[in-house]
């Protein structure tokens, strides 16, 4: 039996015969095809369809699906073009996923932050998501309602939120230190809202001053930290209904970024990196 040729001049691709300098032309091309999809806007990617010149924001389908007085948002903002107001919704559609793309990365920067920071206040045999420790950092604090003159309790709806986490994955109610996988899970159970809550304003002598100070770049305020957050807060729920962010879209997301350059530049450059936000933005229809 022979020596075995080796084919060092030729690759085999099915039945092809492809020389090194074909298959690195190949591997470019297709590369290149790649990378021209990737920066295609999301509403862009595939032949968009065309509406009949007659379609009415009032017709069945269009009442089944969108409702004529969510499509009247669209129809205002296009000027009454039909065709283009959906063009809008479609690329409202896909900013508010791109949105939400950036804005899980920068909620659990944010959350895994203040969860470290907050630690720092406790033992080592306590931990802050326990009930008594959150009795402690949130007591009873009463206040009256400017509006209705009714007396409520400022940290109720804290103290409740993990409360309920802690029902959640069964974590005793009295113990005073957790398990580590109870404590991930609690973090990632509680609601964005609860982050944003932690940095009001009643929270500054004994949140921030003493610790979430230092979940952010030295020098930064609180109340531009609350600011953003508040107004993200609300532009996540508005997210989560797929409701129209025609309006405060390019805020959101320099506020986004923000956010993410006070906690981390190295994670804020991550997210820079893959986000369709920008590319969305400059091709509005």
């Amino acid at each position: 039996m022979g020596t075995p040729r080796v084919r060092s001049k030729t690759e085999y691709r099915g039945d092809q015969v492809m020389c090194p300098s074909n298959m690195a032309e190949h591997a470019l091309s297709r590369a290149r095809s790649s990378e021209a999809i990737l920066n295609l806007p999301l509403h862009r990617i595939g032949k968009a369809p065309r509406l009949h010149p007659n379609t009415s924001a009032y017709d069945p389908w269009v009442q089944n699906w969108l409702t004529a007085d969510r499509f009247k948002t669209y129809l205002r903002a296009a000027g009454n073009n039909t065709q283009r107001a959906f063009d809008l919704y479609q690329w409202n559609t896909a900013v508010n996923s791109a949105l939400l793309h950036d804005f899980a990365h920068m909620e659990v920067a944010l959350r895994n932050a203040l969860h470290r920071e907050l630690s720092t206040l406790t033992t080592p045999s306590l931990t802050w998501l326990a009930a008594p420790t959150a009795l402690t950092l949130f007591p009873v604090a009463m206040t009256t309602n400017g509006k209705t003159g009714a007396a409520y309790d400022t940290n109720e709806w804290l103290r409740g939120r993990l409360q309920d986490s802690r029902n959640k994955f069964k974590c005793s109610q009295t113990a005073k230190l957790l398990s580590p996988m109870a404590e991930g899970r609690i973090v990632a159970d509680l609601t964005f809202g609860v982050w944003v809550e932690l940095l009001h304003p009643r929270f500054e002598p004994t949140l921030w001053t003493v610790a979430l100070r230092n979940a952010v770049a030295p020098g930064v305020a609180r109340q531009d930290v609350y600011a953003r957050l508040r107004t993200l807060n609300d532009v996540r729920n508005r997210l989560a209904h797929h409701e129209p962010n025609l309006k405060n879209a390019n805020k959101a997301h320099r506020d986004l970024f923000w956010l993410l350059s006070v906690l981390d530049r190295d994670i804020q450059a991550h997210v820079r990196t893959h986000s369709a936000v920008a590319g969305l933005l400059a091709s509005r229809p």
